[in-house]
């Protein structure tokens, strides 16, 4: 099949036609599976429930072309017109925005033609996500419509599989670029998707903007926290080598139950229970439940960290005096005088997906599982729970709303009730109210930031259909996913015939030493490498700065000189001038440092007017000026940073010889 340039008979305006090209199926195929990228290869290899079923059929159309069809409800439901499904998928393409989008969301394949057709249109540089509910559906176009052109474009991703498979899938699909790219979103449900699908891609599209959102808002880490966390992880380095590896932990609490214990107001009614427990369940608390816990007589198995701020250490667990046989578990970035002072094993944990310390994490474990450490040290308690094999997971005190007065955010006994927290708590109670509705059936009063810890919450339960989640907070806001019930009754789901062993026994384990010489030398060539592009884009800074002084002058001469219209050469030198940012984006070591920068550029460059008077594009040059000239001092900064880290490697290195 072809797609060529014709003329709307409506309306004259030029419109693309298709022309079926005659293929066998077995060539289509061949040409598809060619073009497949190798992340969809499981989704064609791996029989569904689609295949066996009869779920999808293929038709003739009047124009010779193949259209899908969907077995649904008693009914065959065609994906496409039988009569000009070419034309139908043309028509619906050419109402699309193309031009100013750098992000699209498809939801449905359809018959293949609307993406054929919408590819047609879409500009190369627009990164194009496709999401299909019905892998049977997506195996069908496989044999029957030629989606090479699709399947071998780069800036195209697809999501293919039920909810909890995309829910699985999603986070590599919005990896990379796609958060710069969100500043111009644009969002299409082919034909039928909207038909038959709509209330289904309705709930993923509330879902991804909610992903979305979570995401931009842990871009917000400035340039120097981000550092920050480098230097922590370079003085945990040695500690995280020596400690047990994530992986040995998989599954070893199978059919355990395990308590997920924060600091919300409601732990004060009912906290007391858990005391003598951590005999009989997995205990993991977020360090803001710490003080609570010790003042209950509530032993924890582990205390969970994320934060690599120096005042979790000097609020937390400074003043506190911890019983023996109580683990940390933490983020490989937080504060190395935290597992300094535990009397426990550390667990060390890396995030999946973070680009700040993913080199590290190859150099030390390279191997090694991860988690998403989600957004808060309850998040990552529950993580650790899940990746153990616990079930039930019982929530306490993850109140995620204010208590019945409004104003109570966490437990009396933490240090949000002190005079330490007050200044975050003053914070929490001046955020906008949003009202959400309760564990006990009535509405409760949140925060944008509780109803984003809620969120992740039900995005990982929605993900483990097998695992029971009870949330026993007595309060608070309901978890969408969770069994409600008291602490007293979730206690009855705990069998007390056997005891569950404790996580700091688990992690006394030592593995042989590794020689600490190998494993600093590929520290040392990972900082060395990121010395190197530091000053490489230095060097492509200066060189985007002579570019906008060059577009300038050449906007200047023509104000001086006007002509009927700007140049044609000037618009292919702004182009270029627009694609530039990407230079700086492609190595993800580097990018996490200065996304934040380049992200609110690009935001108020989507923001701009049209470019279609010499004003306007002169604004938009200086924009890009501003943003090249502070990247180039922020790179500056960073590179004497990754300098100064690795003269204290090597110090170490020295220390470590003497």
């Amino acid at each position: 099949m072809n797609w060529t340039s014709g003329y709307c008979r409506f309306c004259a305006k030029p419109r693309l036609t298709g022309k079926v090209t005659p293929m066998r199926n077995e060539d289509i195929r061949q040409r598809n599976l060619a073009a497949l990228p190798a992340y969809l290869l499981a989704d064609v290899e791996t029989p569904v429930p689609g295949d066996a079923t009869g779920e999808i059929e293929m038709l003739n159309a009047a124009d010779g072309s193949v259209v899908s069809a969907v077995r649904t409800g008693g009914h065959v439901l065609p994906t496409a017109s039988l009569i000009d499904p070419l034309g139908e998928a043309a028509d619906w393409a050419r109402t699309l925005e193309v031009d100013n989008v750098r992000l699209c969301f498809i939801y449905g394949c359809g018959s293949g033609y609307p993406l054929l057709a919408y590819q047609a249109r879409k500009k190369p540089d627009t990164l194009t996500i496709i999401f299909e509910r019905r892998p049977a559906l997506f195996r069908a176009l496989l044999d029957g419509v030629d989606l090479s052109p699709l399947l071998a474009d780069p800036s195209v991703r697809w999501v293919i599989g039920d909810h909890a498979q995309m829910l699985e899938r999603i986070g590599d699909a919005l990896g990379g670029e796609v958060l710069l790219h969100c500043t111009r979103l644009a969002v299409h449900f082919t034909p039928p998707a909207h038909r038959v699908d709509k209330a289904f891609y309705l709930k993923l599209h509330e879902w991804l903007l909610d992903r979305l959102t979570m995401l931009t808002q842990s871009i917000g880490n400035s340039v120097h926290d981000t550092l920050f966390g480098l230097h922590n992880s370079l003085d945990n380095a040695r500690s995280i080598q020596e400690s047990m590896p994530l992986s040995e932990l998989k599954g070893v609490y199978a059919g355990m139950p395990a308590f997920v214990v924060a600091s919300g107001p409601s732990l004060d009614r009912n906290l007391d229970r858990l005391a003598g427990m951590d005999r009989h369940a997995l205990i993991l608390t977020a360090e803001s439940a710490l003080l609570p816990c010790l003042k209950r007589g509530v032993k924890p198995h582990a205390i969970c960290v994320t934060e690599r701020s120096p005042d979790v250490y000097h609020y937390h667990f400074a003043p506190a005096t911890l019983p023996e046989g109580v683990a940390l578990v933490g983020l490989s970035s937080l504060d190395p005088r935290i597992p300094a002072s535990m009397p426990g094993p550390w667990l060390p944990v890396f995030r999946i997906g973070e680009s700040s310390t993913a080199w590290l994490r190859e150099a030390l474990e390279p191997a090694s599982a991860g988690l998403q450490g989600g957004m808060s040290s309850a998040h990552l308690a529950f993580e650790l729970a899940l990746y153990c094999g616990a079930d039930p997971i019982i929530f306490v005190g993850q109140d995620l709303a204010f208590a019945d007065d409004g104003r109570t955010t966490h437990s009396d006994a933490s240090l949000y009730a002190t005079s330490v927290l007050a200044e975050q708590v003053q914070r929490l109670r001046s955020e906008p109210p949003l009202t959400v509705m309760g564990s006990a059936g009535r509405p409760v009063r949140t925060t944008r930031l509780w109803l984003d810890f809620k969120t992740w919450f039900e995005h990982q339960i929605g993900r483990h259909p097998g695992v029971s989640f009870i949330n026993a907070t007595e309060g608070g806001a309901h978890i969408e996913g969770t069994k409600v019930m008291t602490l007293a009754d979730a206690l009855d789901h705990v069998p007390r015939a056997h005891p569950v062993p404790r996580l700091s026994e688990l992690l006394a384990y030592r593995r042989a030493p590794v020689p600490w010489e190998k494993t600093a030398a590929r520290l040392g060539s990972a900082l060395a490498h990121l010395v190197r592009k530091t000053g490489e884009l230095q060097s492509e800074c200066r060189a985007d700065l002579a570019r906008c002084g060059f577009l300038l002058e050449a906007c200047r001469l023509h104000r001086s000189h006007p002509g009927p219209a700007l140049p044609g050469w000037l618009g292919e030198r702004f182009s270029e001038l627009g694609e530039r940012f990407r230079r700086y984006t492609d190595d993800p070591h580097v990018s996490i440092y200065i996304q934040p920068l380049v992200y609110s550029y690009l935001r108020r460059l989507g923001r701009s007017a049209a470019l279609d008077t010499l004003t306007a594009v002169e604004e938009d040059v200086r924009l890009h000026e501003q943003l090249f000239a502070r990247l180039q001092r922020v790179l500056a900064l960073m590179q004497r940073q990754f300098e100064a880290a690795l003269l204290r490697l090597e110090k170490q290195g020295k220390r470590t010889n003497e």
